[in-house]
């Protein structure tokens, strides 16, 4: 808990870096118009002190983040063991999924979960500091920001889909290793070497084809959501933003500040929406997880 807690302070920390370097951009451009030499230096040193500090708090998180996914994994390995041990192994747990699936839940799961929540942070950090800027402006490129989320639920199905098939394919490609691996040195004292080649040719097509499938589902959902971000995220806010600068409402400086958070609005929500997509693939992992430290 305390290291849980921590990682949040750190991550929100983090979070609040893309803010203070739009703050600047923003000051740096409204000071160019001012020939203010004495401001543009105390500027200046605030900059380099502010980036210090912050990549020192972001050794910090580095560091804390590594360690909870260290908690994490051996806490996965170890009840896995213990339900070994302890039962007559009903969920037939075997060699591809302690190893293969295993990876997959501890990488593409756990580390997508502490992504998701440092993206919310750079979301929610730089949408608070954009709405003090100017309000109408940043609700503009926040809710053109939501549009993607409608194209991702779209895919989102095809994409778990195709994950259950693949760890499907996989269990069986890796049930035929090892058979063939037992049964080496009798398939080359009778010579029935093409005999088992032909016996692997299916799940190891089988194995590609599922694996090129979820690969083609990801990646449709991840071209669908940038092409409809840049249709929607540029186009509409910028006539929006310009429109409000040739009217005086607000300054160029302002403008390209908020511009630069709305980089927080897109990227963040892309790569929760993309996480999402790839934490789907783990379901059925995970939940086999769950019923085994029952």
């Amino acid at each position: 808990k305390v290291k849980s807690s921590l990682f949040l302070v750190l991550a929100l920390v983090k979070a609040f870096e893309d803010v203070f370097a739009a703050f600047l951009v923003a000051r740096y451009i409204n000071l160019a118009q001012t020939k203010n030499y004495h401001e543009l230096l105390a500027l200046t040193l605030l900059a380099v002190g502010g980036f210090a500090l912050f990549t020192l708090l972001g050794l910090g998180y580095r560091k804390i983040r590594a360690s909870l996914l260290k908690d994490v994994n051996v806490r996965f390995k170890n009840d896995l063991v213990a339900y070994l041990l302890e039962t007559d192994n009903a969920l037939k747990l075997d060699i591809s999924y302690l190893t293969n699936d295993l990876k997959q839940l501890e990488t593409a799961r756990i580390e997508g979960q502490l992504n998701i929540v440092f993206y919310s942070f750079q979301f929610l950090t730089s949408f608070i500091a954009g709405l003090v800027a100017n309000l109408l402006l940043t609700f503009v490129y926040a809710l053109t920001s939501l549009v993607p989320a409608a194209v991702q639920r779209l895919f989102s199905k095809k994409v778990e889909t195709s994950s259950v098939a693949w760890q499907k394919s996989n269990s069986a490609y890796t049930a035929k290793i090892e058979e063939l691996l037992k049964n080496l040195s009798l398939i080359k004292l009778y010579d029935i070497r093409k005999l088992f080649s032909t016996k692997m040719e299916k799940p190891i097509l089988n194995l590609e084809e599922a694996l090129r499938k979820m690969k083609l589902n990801i990646g449709y959902t991840t071209e669908a959501l940038v092409g409809t971000s840049f249709i929607t995220m540029i186009v509409v806010p910028f006539l929006l933003g310009i429109y409000l600068i040739m009217s005086g409402h607000i300054t160029v400086g302002v403008f390209l500040m908020i511009a630069q958070l709305s980089n927080n609005f897109t990227s963040p929500l892309l790569s929760i929406l993309e996480t999402f997509n790839t934490l789907k693939t783990t379901n059925t992992i995970y939940q086999k997880y769950l019923t085994a430290k029952k």
